[in-house]
């Protein structure tokens, strides 16, 4: 019975497409088997480390695992009238990388897996049994041999690759933040949004971002008239410290949403990458912020500051608290 591949799960990234670091997980089965039958899978690094000589100053293979499994497929089970009790052998190829050399190495082994599926309700079954080993970056099975009497049609083989990636740091700022309100499509925050959104592009070999955001009021009021004239502070003249007056998450997305509960005056937000560093990739690593910790409204990136022409309530004696949680 010819074979049917299925490719499952390309990347599955903590995370994302790599600007995270983290684990890439990647997948492919062949189903209905047959004797011949044959899966393949690569990381999606594969090729680059075959062909360029310098990958290694672009990213850091941690740790590489893998498994190769034999099972009984459960969309099948309901044609599956009688037991299927038996071994398969595979020839397992793989492809791991010599440090020494600077390229892959082919390796060869030879693994024989069993299932053993009863229609009896009361029984055990083993639906599936897996090989696991480390450091193949490039994997292909093919289907030898069989117990005479096992229906392969009802199995599948299925292999696996998971990188724990690390890239090289990229020490700039992120650039290309952006804000809306949550019922507009534009940058304009309108007063009848219940939310404020910040966006930002996901950055090269960060694992998580530092997102912070302060309010500054721009009431300048005159004390000495009566009534009191109340007027507001040009940006020139109304100093931010995020230091003193900044609320901070750090989430591993790269958008968050906060309530849009500000009185009139202006809101700021910046953002740095977080990295990990070290020999066993565990030490914290912080990049630059997106805008000074301090300085005048009017010297912050104009693209991150979102004025406020409204008051929040003014008829109320209100008050506003925020926990959060992990991840925000």
């Amino acid at each position: 019975m010819k074979a049917i591949k299925l490719l499952i799960g390309l990347i599955c990234i903590l995370n994302l497409s790599h600007v995270f670091a983290g684990r890439e997980q990647f997948s492919n089965r062949v189903e209905q088997l047959d004797l011949g039958s044959t899966v393949e899978l690569f990381d999606d690094k594969y090729i680059e480390m075959s062909i360029n000589p310098y990958w290694v100053n672009d990213f850091t293979n941690y740790k590489v695992e893998n498994y190769v499994r034999l099972g009984i497929n459960p969309k099948t089970l309901d044609g599956l009238l009688a037991n299927n009790v038996g071994t398969v052998q595979l020839q397992i190829n793989y492809e791991t990388w010599d440090n020494l050399n600077g390229g892959f190495v082919m390796n060869t082994i030879y693994k024989i897996l069993s299932t053993d599926y009863s229609t009896n309700p009361n029984d055990l079954i083993e639906d599936q049994a897996t090989y696991i080993f480390e450091g193949a970056h490039r994997i292909d099975v093919r289907v030898l041999t069989a117990t005479p009497g096992l229906d392969l049609s009802f199995l599948y083989v299925e292999i696996g690759i998971e990188v724990e990636r690390y890239y090289a740091l990229d020490m700039n700022t992120i650039s290309n933040l952006s804000h809306r309100g949550s019922g507009s499509l534009s940058t304009n925050v309108l007063q009848q949004d219940e939310f404020i959104e910040f966006h930002w592009p996901y950055f090269y070999g960060a694992e998580s971002y530092e997102l912070e955001w302060v309010h500054i009021n721009d009431y300048d009021l005159d004390l000495t008239t009566s009534p009191y004239n109340l007027s507001y502070l040009s940006t020139t003249n109304l100093p931010y410290n995020y230091y003193l007056n900044s609320t901070r998450i750090e989430i591993s997305n790269n958008f968050y949403e906060i309530p849009n509960i500000f009185d009139h005056g202006y809101v700021i937000y910046r953002v740095r990458p977080i990295y990990k560093d070290g020999s066993d990739y565990e030490l914290r690593m912080e990049g630059e912020w997106s805008a000074a910790e301090s300085g005048f409204v009017s010297n912050h990136p104009a693209a991150n500051i979102i004025p406020v022409t409204w008051e929040f309530d003014p008829g109320m004696n209100w008050s506003h608290s925020v926990v959060y949680t992990e991840e925000g």
